[in-house]
């Protein structure tokens, strides 16, 4: 009966409504002015909206059945951020516990506001399964990386000591290199001031700019887009696959059909040939 009263706690629409009002509450009170003059009403009003998210999955948590509710991992996400933000607000409020970075776990429940994103379970199952499906060409592009940055501290370091000084700098360089961040600054510094070897830095850099930016991250980005797009296709072959079946049965039944009509028309004619007999 109270379960029954409670039920207007997990509404969505009301929870989404909380939600923004949450990001609009944490948002302004990030601004020094706003939160010197109203921050104990903001304080205030987060630890009563988190309040209400606790109460919000308990009873949709009661209403579904704990087993039913935890089976489906976006609940258990939701109920893991509810959690560490209600803790990150109720143990500074109650002087328990102060300190900073707890107040910086509150912004954790902004991201409830990503199981409102339309069909969230198969776009964040696509983006699971690309992921899986790019781990080796991640792990090559770092290899790749990698080498590029000892060569560039072998050939480089005593030219260029503040990008391949040392291998995490070098490492640096080539990732910005990689994602074509200002490739080109520095082997056009080189140049200008007329360092030796300028030109086999500049083609150093057009070489890694081609073999991991051009060639590394399309294929990187192909996979991962095929993989983002293959529930669509699972789906089309299903249906696919399940109209062929249907066509295949139409078929056996038109030949049963067909054999059915045959036998009645002989019927007639072995009766006739009976009677004439």
């Amino acid at each position: 009966m109270v379960l029954k009263k409670l039920e207007w706690l997990a509404n969505e629409k009301l929870a989404g409504i909380g939600i923004l009002v949450y990001v609009a509450l944490i948002f302004i009170d990030a601004f020094p002015q706003v939160h010197g003059r109203f921050g104990l009403l903001i304080d205030g009003a987060v630890w009563a909206l988190s309040c209400y998210f606790m109460a919000e999955v308990i009873v949709r948590m009661q209403l579904k059945g704990a087993r039913t509710y935890f089976s489906q991992k976006s609940n258990v996400f939701d109920f893991a951020i509810v959690v560490i933000g209600f803790l990150a607000v109720a143990l500074p409020y109650f002087f328990v516990i102060n300190i900073g970075f707890l107040r910086v776990t509150r912004l954790l429940k902004v991201m409830r506001l990503l199981k409102f994103v339309p069909h969230a379970e198969t776009v964040y199952t696509n983006i699971a399964l690309a992921l899986k499906a790019t781990t080796a060409i991640f792990v090559m592009l770092f290899m790749m990386m990698l080498i590029f940055a000892l060569f560039g501290n072998a050939f480089f370091a005593h030219l260029l000591p503040e990008n391949f000084g040392d291998p995490i700098q070098s490492l640096y360089t080539i990732f910005s290199v990689f994602f074509i961040e200002n490739w080109n600054e520095i082997p056009d510094e080189a140049i200008a001031d007329g360092m030796q070897y300028a030109w086999l830095i500049r083609l150093f850099f057009m070489f890694v700019l081609f073999v991991g930016g051009f060639l590394g991250l399309s294929i990187a980005t192909a996979v991962f887009v095929d993989e983002m797009a293959i529930d669509n296709n699972r789906k089309l072959e299903g249906q696919v696959a399940e109209l062929n079946q249907r066509l295949s049965d139409q078929d056996e039944k038109m030949a049963k059909m067909l054999a059915l009509l045959e036998q009645q028309n002989r019927a007639p004619d072995d009766s006739v040939s009976h009677v004439s007999d």
